[in-house]
């Protein structure tokens, strides 16, 4: 009988021992020495110790905050001196004789002023007296004038007011007097009348 003959009738290996050999494994060679390796634990970390943990009696040093630097003070504002007051100029002899005669003490009633507005007396101011006026340089005028006009002579002419009439007449043919320019001897005078005496021109008020 063959070999074909004797698998058909089932006389070849029986199926245990078919199967027996087919559950056997050769062990793999590459596989055998391969060792799996479970992965190392993480060393666990360190937990931060609070501030002043540690070992008993050990000196722990705090760093303090820098106190803050001190607020300089605002500065104190001052009002600003007053400014010193300047003295006044001193008066010119033009000023200080200006009214000189009208404020000096005089027996009787000022009713006429002469208003000096040309010449070495002008801006100054004579006053007329009731009755009879000496004009001139001379201390004892009733007017006395300044001597800063040489032309006038010591008496000069005199104003006379009676009954409110003002009357000019010049007291030496020498003395030139003019009223409103013209040369007199002797004329009457009135309200904003101009009387000139030497180099000097007065503008004539009536205060009557």
């Amino acid at each position: 009988m063959s070999l074909l003959d004797r698998f058909r009738r089932g006389g070849g290996p029986s199926r245990a021992v078919r199967q027996g050999r087919r559950g056997e494994r050769r062990p793999d060679e590459r596989t055998e020495n391969i060792r799996v390796r479970s992965p190392e634990p993480a060393p666990p970390t360190p937990s931060p110790e609070p501030p002043g943990a540690g070992e008993e009696g050990k000196t722990v040093l705090v760093q303090r905050p820098p106190s803050p630097a001190p607020v300089p003070a605002p500065p104190v504002s001052r009002p600003p001196a007053p400014a010193p007051v300047p003295e006044p100029p001193a008066a010119s002899d033009a000023e200080k004789t200006l009214y000189e005669t009208v404020n000096r003490p005089r027996t009787g009633k000022i009713v006429g002023v002469l208003v000096g507005v040309e010449g070495p007396l002008e801006g100054r101011l004579f006053g007329i007296f009731d009755g009879e006026n000496t004009l001139g340089r001379g201390a004892q005028c009733r007017v006395s004038l300044s001597k800063d006009d040489r032309r006038i002579s010591r008496e000069h002419a005199k104003v006379i007011h009676r009954d409110g009439i003002f009357v000019v007449q010049p007291l030496k043919e020498k003395a030139v007097t003019r009223v409103n320019d013209e040369p007199t001897t002797g004329s009457e005078l009135t309200h904003g009348d101009s009387l000139t005496l030497g180099d000097s021109t007065f503008r004539f008020v009536s205060v009557y």
